[in-house]
């Protein structure tokens, strides 16, 4: 088994809301994030399934992914780290 982490593109500083969860990718952060995508395609790396936190700027991030991916999990639960 193979387990990759990839960090969330660059995002805004804060968000209109003012909340963490809400910040967005920048535009850098999203063509920074296209490109990451293209090269792991090009090095023929696939996932059976990718998961990622409900924050904004990590569901951007692992959408770019996906686009060629079998499945995508959003509010991923793991003990010890829920929110709220």
């Amino acid at each position: 088994m193979n387990l990759f982490v990839l960090r969330h593109g660059i995002a805004e500083p804060s968000s209109p809301a003012g909340t963490d969860e809400d910040r967005r990718l920048t535009r850098k952060g999203k063509d920074e994030i296209k490109i990451l995508a293209g090269w792991m395609a090009e090095q023929g790396l696939s996932f059976d399934i990718i998961a990622t936190s409900p924050l904004a700027l990590a569901w951007e991030t692992a959408v770019w992914r996906r686009r060629s991916e079998t499945s995508l999990q959003r509010n991923l639960e793991i003990p010890g780290t829920r929110r709220g």
